[in-house]
């Protein structure tokens, strides 16, 4: 466990605990921490909620540490006058907490977004102000600002979106670089879908025409309200810029941090939603991270690993998950599949795991093992693509796979 920040632990022992508020025994010594914390928060129907935080920012990482499971008796039993209150008074918090009600996630992070907007229209005017002092002879300085005021243009536009309800912010703090977006509607939904993209994902990767959520609101789109989707991401993302600074997907260590984070999530709908069948679907990268994330609890009713990495060893699978892989023939993955030294590589492929249940992509290519040494460049090139194609909503490159994520949703979902 890391260290907890620094609070008077006598303080919280001294808070007022509502025993009839927090029926739940906790188990665990953060939840001690964080529910008199709480308790406090709520106090008068949450009017001092906003000072106190203010005077004691260590608290919010103490309330995150608890279980989402402690956070939804103790969220479920305010009165919803005091609900509200907390949304309009500490939306950073209460929009990043697992164990709130979605629908009150939504409502915090949307009203952020309105605050944000305004945020960034001020950065785009000092943006758009340095771009036309920069003379024509500073081509590199002024292009630079011209790529600035176009990536401001790009998150105005996504924030926007937010505030008027087009998109649905499910979790976004930038301190801790996670972002989860929303789609479709959770309250006549009997399955849900968590999409965790991989290798490169960042917060840009949600704005613009072209977003990382295609898959999810393809698969909620289709569903026609039996299932919500979220795209997930917990916090920083291996980018494959950084291997010349000595870092990357290669490593292995992004999947032990974000494991603990995305298990929290998973527990947050649990807490939530205890009533919907889930499916994890991990792209690249991001099959380590569902691995090791049923470590902390983040278990799953069915794990769909589309050209992941697989896990790091040993490894078990959770007896109560259904397992399923998909890659291309050709996917750039295989070309290092079961290779690592420490931090370095995975050595469970996805198609190894016990049970697992192999679903054919039907995208193209050899396999790495059959082609002589010495390949071409287009050869890799290819597999980048089959690889990628893998996160795409086009049935024409993406069919087989999206069609059997949303059969499994619609008829998983519908046996709880």
């Amino acid at each position: 466990m890391g260290a907890i920040p620094d609070i008077p632990w006598a303080l919280s022992r001294r808070l007022h605990v509502d025993e009839q508020a927090l029926t739940a025994e906790s188990t665990s010594i953060t939840d001690a921490a964080a529910l008199p914390l709480l308790t406090r928060l709520a106090e008068n129907g949450g009017a001092n909620a906003s000072r106190l935080l203010a005077a004691h920012p260590e608290w919010v990482s103490i309330l995150r540490r608890a279980q989402p499971g402690a956070i939804a008796t103790w969220w479920n039993a305010l009165p919803p006058a005091t609900a509200a209150a907390l949304v309009s008074a500490t939306p950073a918090v209460i929009g990043n907490l697992d164990g709130v009600a979605i629908a009150s996630r939504l409502a915090a992070n949307r009203a952020r977004a309105a605050e944000r907007v305004e945020e960034l229209r001020r950065a785009r005017l000092e943006a758009s102000a340095l771009a036309e002092r920069l003379g024509p002879s500073l081509r590199i300085p002024l292009a630079e600002a011209k790529v600035r005021v176009r990536e401001l243009d790009l998150e105005i536009a996504y924030f926007e979106a937010v505030r008027d309800g087009r998109k649905q912010l499910y979790a976004w703090d930038p301190d801790r670089g996670s972002l989860i977006e929303m789609s479709g509607d959770p309250s006549q939904a009997t399955s849900a879908l968590f999409v965790v993209p991989g290798t490169n994902t960042r917060a840009a990767s949600f704005f613009g025409d072209e977003p990382i959520t295609r898959f999810a609101d393809w698969q909620s789109s289709t569903a026609h309200g039996s299932a919500v989707s979220f795209t997930v991401m917990t916090g920083p993302m291996p980018q494959l810029s950084e291997i010349p600074l000595g870092g990357g997907p290669q490593f292995n260590t992004y999947a032990s941090q974000r494991a603990p984070e995305y298990a929290d999530f998973v527990k947050g709908i649990e807490a939530t939603r205890p009533d919907l069948w889930t499916m994890s679907y991990e792209h690249s990268y991001a099959g380590a991270i569902g691995s090791a994330a049923e470590a902390y609890g983040g278990i799953v009713n069915a794990r769909f690993m589309a050209a992941t990495v697989g896990a790091v060893g040993p490894y078990t699978p959770a007896s109560e998950t259904q397992y399923f892989a998909a890659q291309a023939p050709d996917d750039i993955n295989r070309y290092y599949a079961g290779l690592r030294l420490a931090d370095l590589g995975f050595d469970v492929p996805p198609e190894s795991f016990p049970g697992v249940q192999i679903v054919d992509s039907r995208l193209p290519g050899v396999n790495p093992q059959n082609l002589i040494v010495g390949g071409t460049m287009g050869i890799v090139s290819d597999s980048i693509g089959h690889h990628n194609a893998l996160m795409s909503d086009d049935e024409r490159i993406n069919g087989t796979v999206l069609n059997s994520v949303s059969s499994l949703l619609l008829t998983e979902g519908k046996a709880t």
